[in-house]
């Protein structure tokens, strides 16, 4: 049997897509214990500042991020992942007071609202897992 319709092929490039976001988009990683990270998009958008201040709208399940200097007290000072372009506060305490309690290491797509960046614990998340050593990428 030998059909004649023609078909459109789109071809996929494994290497192209590895189920990561853009680096140029912002978006907030919440680790599993508590730790928030995000990439250098995510930081600029900040405006790059030393420390953060963390609130949440409980009824809406929003976490904000306001962007502070060093002499606000009660700030998370941000610290950047040494080789990388990650930077990250330990908001352990913040997400243990407010009932937040991720199950897995989740990466929330973010935006800016009045100074604020926003992430929304509704919204969908993917599931994220860290860079695998090289001897845990060959076991597996």
């Amino acid at each position: 049997m030998e059909q004649t319709s023609e078909r459109h092929w789109e071809a996929f490039n494994p290497l192209e897509h590895r189920g990561r976001r853009s680096p140029r988009s912002i978006a907030v990683t919440l680790q599993q214990l508590g730790v928030f990270t995000f990439n250098l998009a995510t930081y600029v958008a900040l405006g790059e500042p030393p420390t953060i201040h963390l609130a949440f709208a409980p009824d809406e399940r929003i976490i904000a991020f306001v962007p502070s200097t060093n002499e606000d007290k009660g700030a998370y000072p941000v610290l950047k992942m040494p080789k990388s372009a990650t930077y990250f506060i330990s908001g352990r305490a913040f997400c243990r007071h407010f009932g937040i309690i991720p199950d897995m290491s989740r990466c929330y797509p973010a935006y800016m609202e009045d100074g604020r960046l926003l992430i929304d614990l509704k919204q969908d998340a993917p599931v994220v897992r860290g860079p695998r050593s090289r001897q845990a990428s060959v076991q597996a």
